[in-house]
């Protein structure tokens, strides 16, 4: 991972940002068991090994509808039903990251789907979890002061309403309206919603045409304070030469307007520089898969609205990323 910008030369390095060793397990005629061990860079960019998700699920029980218990990442929008390294693109983008982490939101609790009987294939998921931890990075709790670790003073819970619709034997279209909940310990209400749209269009063996979007909106009370609102989108566009070539572009924006001024957001990967209106990313990648099993990805970004020493800079970003699966991997998500 190579980052610059036209003032100073920001982190350059190659590292193994994951290892993951995932297990599965048909337990009887009505359950099955699922867990997963990652080993990552956590907060003190350490190598640790911790648990990713543990649970079990059944779509027994309740004529069809599922049912899981456990720790895992909420069934809400489209990245955070996914696994990073299933993603189209190398990093999350910037919204994301400030809203769910870089990898997306894991708890503790319980998920219900029910499916509706109709044409377009109508999904209604429900969720609730403890809420003391939320946006997941790699040793966050070691990080989190002890009064961030009590309860929360309202569970997250979370609702997604998704349809998929088969246009063809080769085309589909998934959608779904989502929204999240929680109070936190230190008595912030927040409130999440959003919409999700996938499209694709496979020709023989490869992916013609890929359209992915995502859009949400936060909200945030502390006390009797005013309400504060931001928000954020992405879109990603991605052509497939063949069943080895493929090129993506990927524009990015998350508005921090109405957001008070001193409340600037730091940039992650970018020290010392915040968000004080818009921030607006575009990427270009390029995508060589050697076979389902192994792919490589090129991409070169320019991430606009940072903010230093009251100067308005741009960030050039370029990425290599090459992703494996060794053994049986169960079935990606549309």
């Amino acid at each position: 991972l190579a980052v610059k910008n036209q003032e100073d030369q920001l982190e350059q390095d190659g590292y193994l940002r994951e290892f993951e060793l995932a297990l599965y397990s048909e337990i009887d005629h009505n359950w099955k068991g699922s867990m997963s061990f990652v080993y990552a860079k956590d907060a003190n960019e350490e190598m640790a090994t911790e648990i990713h998700e543990a649970f079990v699920q059944s779509s027994n029980l309740f004529m069809g509808d599922t049912l899981k218990i456990g720790q895992f990442f909420l069934g809400l929008g489209k990245l955070n039903r996914t696994h990073r390294h299933e993603w189209s693109f190398t990093t999350s983008p910037f919204f994301f990251s400030e809203y769910f982490g870089s990898e997306g939101v894991i708890d503790t609790g319980a998920e219900y789907t029910h499916r509706l009987g109709t044409s377009q294939n109508i999904q209604i998921t429900l969720g609730l979890t403890k809420g003391n931890e939320f946006v997941h990075e790699h040793g966050h709790e070691e990080e989190v002061v002890e009064e961030e670790k009590s309860n929360a003073q309202w569970p997250t819970h979370y609702l997604r309403v998704g349809g998929f619709n088969e246009m063809s034997t080769t085309t589909g279209v998934e959608y779904g309206l989502n929204y999240l909940g929680r109070k936190d310990a230190a008595k912030v209400t927040w409130n999440y919603a959003g919409a999700d749209f996938t499209f694709k269009k496979r020709v023989g063996k490869h992916i013609d045409w890929k359209v992915q979007a995502e859009y949400w909106q936060r909200t945030y009370k502390e006390n009797q304070e005013d309400e504060q609102s931001d928000n954020g989108a992405y879109i990603l566009l991605e052509k497939g030469l063949d069943q080895h070539h493929s090129f993506g572009l990927l524009y990015g924006i998350y508005n921090a307007a109405d957001k008070h001024e001193e409340q600037g957001h730091v940039h992650e990967e970018t020290e010392g520089r915040v968000v004080e209106d818009e921030f607006r990313e575009t990427t270009l990648q390029y995508t060589y898969s050697n076979s389902e099993f192994m792919k490589y990805r090129f991409s070169a970004s320019l991430e606009s609205g940072l903010v230093k020493d009251e100067e308005e800079i741009d960030n050039y970003k370029y990425q290599i990323q090459m992703v494996f699966n060794i053994g049986k991997h169960p079935i990606h998500l549309f």
